[in-house]
């Protein structure tokens, strides 16, 4: 039986205040389309420090790698739609965090389909 692997996600922009509704409909939009491509999204807001509403978080469970790749699909799309935007990707891999921040011209968004698909592996061993 295989297990899934739970990664948060962050989205993030350079244009919008986390809290403005065109911001809030563009997250809206990124939620509809992992849905639609990987399944059910958890939204949670994390409180932060001297800001009366919490960062926009949202987890996701996968559990093949094809949901991987329908994910990293949704990304490319997603981040290509605005420039200013970005997706702070975080994973617990045997007990560490780690961070990846990807846009549609930084990190290789291929890096974070390998890592996530060597993550399933691993835990399916």
């Amino acid at each position: 039986m295989s297990k899934e692997i739970e990664i948060i996600l962050e989205p993030l922009s350079t244009k919008f205040n986390s809290s403005d509704a065109r911001w809030l409909s563009e997250i809206n939009e990124l939620i509809v389309d992992c849905q639609r491509q990987v399944g059910k999204v958890k939204k949670v807001h994390i409180p932060q420090a001297g800001k009366k509403s919490g960062i926009e978080t949202l987890i996701l469970a996968l559990g093949t790698s094809g949901a991987i790749t329908a994910l990293v699909t949704v990304f490319k799309s997603w981040l290509a739609r605005d420039k200013t935007r970005n997706i702070k990707i975080k994973v617990d891999k045997n007990g560490e965090k780690e961070e990846y921040e990807i846009s549609s011209n930084g990190l290789n968004i291929k890096t974070i389909e390998e890592t996530l698909n060597k993550m399933l592996q691993s835990q399916e061993e």
